[in-house]
């Protein structure tokens, strides 16, 4: 079946009837229904920037916290029935029906429900083998070594001063106006010989 994965904030109200907003990144578009479902209409919104929906939030990772990118992800194929399965674990009983989760919103497996959601959502779309693009990410981001993420997450740990700081140690142009993810991007780029 054809899958996508996205990113969706989810609020959810706690024991102590507080609303906390829970970011879910990497889960299948075909899950958001059954977000719905246990958490009302309303409550779940995809979200395709970290920094434009996930501002304010505490217990960010500092890549969220710096970043402004897209988030975007191919359509993969994936097997139906493992996913349902998947699904049916990790969504177990409906809380308030005497069915799994996953049956009350897409039926049995053998009505073809979640599987007709890739075909629908993505039709006209090739999708690519699931692992070929985990391994292809995987190498891209490992090429980009130090000069890459691993590099701007060590830098992300010092305050604005100690990058500015560090800036002017090796001659690198700033306005007062850079923000942290600037200078932290000048930093790499000069590193890394750009």
């Amino acid at each position: 079946m054809k899958a996508r994965r996205c990113n969706v904030l989810i609020k959810r109200q706690t024991k102590t009837n507080l609303v906390e907003a829970v970011s879910k990144c990497g889960i299948y578009e075909h899950e958001i229904p059954i977000y719905v479902e246990l958490y009302g209409e309303g409550n779940v919104t995809q979200f395709t920037s970290y920094k434009t929906e996930l501002a304010g939030r505490k217990g960010r990772s500092q890549h969220h916290k710096q970043t402004d990118e897209a988030v975007n992800y191919p359509v993969v194929l994936i097997d139906a029935e493992p996913e349902y399965s998947r699904l049916e674990a990790k969504f177990g009983l409906h809380p308030t029906r005497q069915e799994t989760t996953i049956e009350a919103v897409y039926g049995r497996f053998s009505s073809g429900k979640l599987e007709g959601y890739g075909t629908k959502h993505y039709a006209g779309e090739k999708g690519i083998d699931e692992q070929e693009w985990v391994e292809s990410e995987r190498e891209r981001v490992n090429s980009e070594g130090d000069s890459g993420w691993k590099k701007k997450f060590e830098l992300s740990n010092n305050n604005i001063g100690q990058l500015r700081r560090m800036c002017n140690e090796v001659g690198i142009d700033f306005a007062p106006k850079d923000t942290k993810p600037t200078l932290i991007n000048k930093l790499v780029a000069t590193t890394a010989g750009v």
